[in-house]
């Protein structure tokens, strides 16, 4: 989910959406020098805001990819310090602020202009009309097809887009007509006024209040037509023939709606304050980036392969456009490319280096691709930006904490209270804004339940069976909530589920988890079966896959090896199923080749069938061989120990030069473990006591005695 102030450039070649595209902020500024209008109500251009309509898909993260995106408000005030409380109760479900029906519901009613003028019903703008030869300097529609063949972008969800033919009134093209013609085609303006960057024309015609044509350098650059009655946006989307074009909704800063765009035609209705819904003014202006770009911001989670052509197209326009980059990076970053989504946040970056929206999408791509370390340097520095919005702030402590959590350190201790400052600040927007924006702080907040969650299960806390499942139900209970009252999609429920699994496998105590499980299950796999597009198809067959791994740890903490070889062969099912996108994904190689392992596991532990589990070792060695990080604190210390346990069941199935390869291996990994702090010394007892009894019964008599020696300096010789 994604909120970014709409930013108005000085350049007179786009200084239309200054005075175009948010038509009520527009109508303030123009019209409060002319005719009387009741400016009181309406907004200043500072105070439009672009708003996803969702973040409801399970594009969000796990706590294996953690979780950034957002829901509302809660009086979760504690946090549970070092011995952690239990949660307060959970919130009482409030009213929540009505909400604005999307003006993409709105349907043509069907009567064409000659129906009208029959019936003799008024049709407000009868003059307007579409052009079929829009200026020279706009470029052609993308073509999906040419595109996905020349290996741009995955575009196998996309439908098909209306031409691109911008609209004109009375003969009079925005971004072509000059002043003279303007004069020439609609006679001498009754009021010329000055506006900044360019002049004002205000001309009379029926049926209209009056009609404004703002000239810069020269030519129209964008019409108002302020109409006489408030308009129902259907009754003009069928009279103007905009039936085609998918409209981008307009939201302001507290997520009330104001109007939308139809990018295709360069037409915008600008609604009038209050509702129902009606349309006070229409505006015309070039076809230009940013409904474009406010369209994909609208669609990039629900339909990521349009909401990326939006994105082609507009950065075609204006290459510049450092919004429209920063999107594509969400865009690619949901369709699991985040190579892609790096490269097009560094752009944005380069193009607008203080956007605090677009070094959050870089820190949340960094944690994507588990580069911990800076994502939390890029958060941290984020969040202590006292002017910027609090969600984005709220964003920010979340990310910090994740990095936290994931990295080599593991420092649940802090990441808790990062999660617990997301809390603070997402709560302080929930219960001043509406729409989509306070529905992007309640899945915030329910994404940071979450993560408390994780954090308390996997850290060093008391009471662990008490406290995880009661943060998880107030996770889930904000779940429940922003389904019913912000109509979030049942993608929601399923990131509860997955980390609800993550959480779990952090601690011995867990429930039966059997129904999480099997729902889980069933929702993914429906949400698989409804999903148009293939990445991210595989994107959610990866987070299946991981949650499955989740639930095979927690099976073997149960000491359930029958569970715990069922779901770990699930997982690598759903694995089997992610395609390009697992193939790809940060992490994927330790993440499968742990899995193996653990299967291995319940062979050799469980079962001791030592030959049986060295079948699977020999998938997961290679993996896990390939995963281990060059410097070796933390999770390369983790991967060592797996190197000796494996070992063993390889010195039993009389395969001793690997045995010993693979002790010496992780010895050495969890050497640099111990010299990083990450790890005890006494860790090392195990892997110099195995190679003391291995060289021993290899009869390499002076080696034995060497690491036996290794091993009592540890202070334990274990085997």
């Amino acid at each position: 989910m994604s909120i970014v102030s709409l930013r108005y450039r000085n350049e007179q070649t786009r200084i239309r959406w200054l005075l175009g595209l948010f038509f009520l902020a527009l109508a303030a500024a123009w019209l409060a020098a002319s005719c009387a209008i009741a400016d009181d109500n309406l907004v200043q251009p500072n105070d439009y805001v672009i708003v996803s309509d969702e973040a409801e898909e399970s594009g969000g993260e796990d706590r294996h990819a953690p979780a950034d995106d957002p829901p509302g408000d809660s009086s979760a005030d504690e946090e549970p310090a070092p011995k952690p409380e239990t949660p307060s109760e959970l919130p009482a479900e409030e009213d929540g602020a009505t909400q604005e029906s999307e003006g993409d519901d709105f349907s043509a009613d069907g009567k064409s202009k000659t129906d009208r003028e029959e019936t003799g019903e008024e049709s407000t703008a009868e003059e307007v009309a579409p052009i079929h030869e829009p200026g020279s300097d706009v470029p052609p529609p993308v073509d999906a097809d040419a595109e996905a063949e020349a290996g741009s972008v995955n575009h196998d969800a996309a439908t098909a887009r209306p031409a691109v033919e911008g609209a004109s009134f009375k003969g009079v093209v925005p971004g072509i007509t000059t002043v003279d013609e303007l004069e020439k085609a609609w006679g001498p303006a009754t009021q010329v006024r000055k506006d900044g960057t360019g002049t004002q024309h205000v001309h009379h015609m029926k049926p209209f209040k009056d009609v404004v044509a703002t000239v810069v350098d020269g030519k129209v650059d964008t019409i108002v037509l302020r109409l006489e009655k408030l308009v129902e946006p259907s009754v003009l989307v069928g009279q103007l023939n905009l039936e085609d074009v998918e409209p981008a909704t307009i939201f302001n800063a507290k997520g009330q709606m104001l109007g939308m765009a139809f990018p295709e035609r360069g037409v915008l209705f600008g609604f009038a304050p209050g509702t129902p819904v009606q349309v006070a003014q229409i505006v015309i202006e070039p076809i230009n980036a940013q409904p474009f770009v406010t369209r994909a911001e609208k669609n990039w989670q629900k339909r990521p392969a349009e909401a990326l052509l939006d994105l082609e197209y507009a950065i075609e326009i204006d290459p510049d456009y450092d919004r429209a980059h920063a999107i594509q990076a969400n865009v690619f970053c949901e369709l699991g490319q985040f190579d892609k989504a790096l490269a097009s946040s560094e752009r944005a970056l380069a193009l607008s280096p203080n956007d605090a929206e677009h070094r959050l999408t870089h820190a949340k791509i960094l944690l994507h691709q588990q580069d911990f370390k800076q994502a939390a340097a890029v958060a941290e520095k984020l969040a202590g930006e006292e002017k910027i919005p609090a969600l984005v702030r709220a964003h920010a402590q979340m990310v910090w904490g994740d990095a936290l959590a994931l990295g080599q350190s593991r420092a649940f201790d802090q990441a808790i209270q990062h999660h617990t400052l997301a809390i603070r600040f997402a709560e302080q927007t929930s219960k001043k804004t509406a729409g989509p924006v306070r529905r992007a702080a309640r899945e915030l907040l329910m994404d940071a339940h979450l993560a408390i969650a994780h954090d308390i299960a996997w850290g060093n806390w008391q009471q662990k069976p008490k406290v995880v499942p009661k943060w998880i139900d107030r996770a889930t209970a904000f779940c429940d909530s922003v389904i019913k009252k912000d109509l979030a999609g049942e993608a929601l429920r399923l990131r509860v589920y997955q980390q609800t699994l993550h959480a779990f496998a952090g601690t011995k105590g867990a429930p039966d988890l059997t129904e999480t499980i099997d729902a889980m299950n069933a929702l993914g796999r429906a949400l698989m079966a409804d999903e148009p597009s293939s990445s991210r198809r595989q994107m959610l067959a990866w987070q299946l896959g991981e949650a499955m791994a989740s639930a095979m740890l927690i099976a073997q903490n149960q000491s359930n090896p029958d569970a715990a070889t069922q779901f770990g062969q699930q997982a690598l099912a759903y694995f089997e199923q992610s395609g390009k996108v697992g193939e790809s994904w940060p992490g994927r190689d330790q993440t499968v080749g742990k899995v193996y392992y653990r299967l291995g596991v319940v062979q050799a532990i469980d079962k001791e069938e030592h030959r049986k589990a060295v079948a699977w070792y020999d998938k997961a060695v290679p993996l896990l061989e390939a995963s281990a990080p060059p410097s070796a604190a933390g999770e390369g210390g983790r991967l060592g120990e797996m190197f000796v346990s494996m070992a063993v069941s390889y010195w039993e199935s009389s395969k001793r030069d690997e045995a010993v390869r693979l002790t010496q291996q992780g010895a050495k990994l969890m050497e640099v473990a111990v010299a990083d702090q990450a790890f005890s010394k006494d860790a090392l007892a195990v892997p110099y006591g195995n190679l003391s009894s291995m060289h021993a019964k290899l009869g390499n008599s002076k080696q034995s005695k060497q690491f036996a020696e290794m091993a009592a300096k540890t202070g334990n010789l274990l085997r």
